[in-house]
């Protein structure tokens, strides 16, 4: 049976229904008792932290699929955000991989991000597996301590860890900085992101789905850390252009120099924005398709 945490969030209720598109028996987790009460393969836990007792909700578990998590913006919440981050996404996971551990369960496949690597693939430099990371915000180190976190526990024991670091994911104009694009797109902004030049991996839903579940039972997944996209790289102005066609709108882009467009960035605090829009951000994949025989499948947006 797979256990799968986030199957409310939009990454992990596309895995819920392919697992059970493909009749493979899975066992979700929420705090919603109304969602537990209308599906049966939903699980209630009363909380989420590091202190949950996982014993009765990773019975009969032999795969968990760990993509609950936060992630994105912060604003508006009373605690640090670092604080925040560290809570759920390191020692919440560290908590969930070492209950795994003692229930018998055999894989723990986690989620984790590019960004752990860096927010920004500079010179042209494509980010590859055997790199040093570096992550630069607190939702990165974050990602990379709860990576950190589980590869100890699997030492030197029998359960099997599987880290993917996935790029932005799309489908149906995606979330974050996708859905934000098309949503200016559809009133009909002007975009002044013509005269950006870069290169950006993203991965699409389907793409992503099937890499993890390939990595269930694989025996060449074991232990290992993937990168994974489409494999087909594009830029910023492909896609707003991308982005307008699929929307039946004209993609209203004008040129500007991008050293003004980052200074606006700057004195608007929108720099993270910016940076994710000019900058370039791809990962080789080389690896992970050599390893586990995979090609992802050829999706537009």
């Amino acid at each position: 049976m797979i256990g799968l945490t986030g199957a409310t969030g939009f990454v992990g209720n596309a895995i819920y229904q392919e697992l059970v598109r493909r009749n493979i028996k899975v066992r979700c987790f929420t705090r919603s008792k109304s969602v537990t009460e209308n599906d049966k393969n939903f699980f209630f836990l009363e909380y989420y932290n590091s202190n949950t007792n996982w014993t009765k909700a990773l019975s009969g578990v032999d795969c968990v699929i760990h993509c609950a998590g936060i992630s994105g913006d912060l604003k508006g919440r009373k605690k640090d955000q670092s604080k925040l981050y560290n809570e759920i996404n390191v020692e919440a996971t560290h908590n969930l991989a070492s209950e795994s551990l003692k229930l018998g369960v055999k894989r723990f496949i986690y989620l984790s991000s590019v960004k752990v690597n860096g927010e920004e693939s500079k010179n042209d430099k494509i980010f590859k597996i055997s790199d040093d990371v570096s992550p630069q915000t607190a939702y990165s180190m974050s990602k990379f301590n709860a990576e950190k976190k589980i590869r100890e526990i699997s030492k030197n024991s029998n359960l099997e860890i599987v880290v993917i670091r996935s790029p932005a994911v799309h489908k149906n104009y995606g979330t974050g900085n996708i859905a934000k694009l098309a949503n200016l797109i559809k009133k009909g902004f002007i975009l002044p992101l013509k005269s950006i030049k870069n290169k950006r991996s993203f991965i699409s839903i389907s793409n992503l789905i099937d890499f993890i579940i390939l990595c269930i039972d694989s025996p060449n997944a074991a232990n290992e850390t993937f990168f994974v996209s489409d494999d087909n790289d594009i830029s910023t102005v492909q896609l707003i252009e991308i982005l307008a066609k699929n929307l039946n709108k004209p993609a209203r882009l004008i040129s500007f120099p991008p050293r003004l467009i980052k200074l606006f960035g700057y004195l608007t605090g929108t720099t993270s924005i910016i940076n994710q829009l000019a900058g370039s951000l791809q990962v080789d994949i080389t690896y992970t398709k050599e390893k586990m025989r995979w090609q992802p499948k050829n999706l537009s947006m």
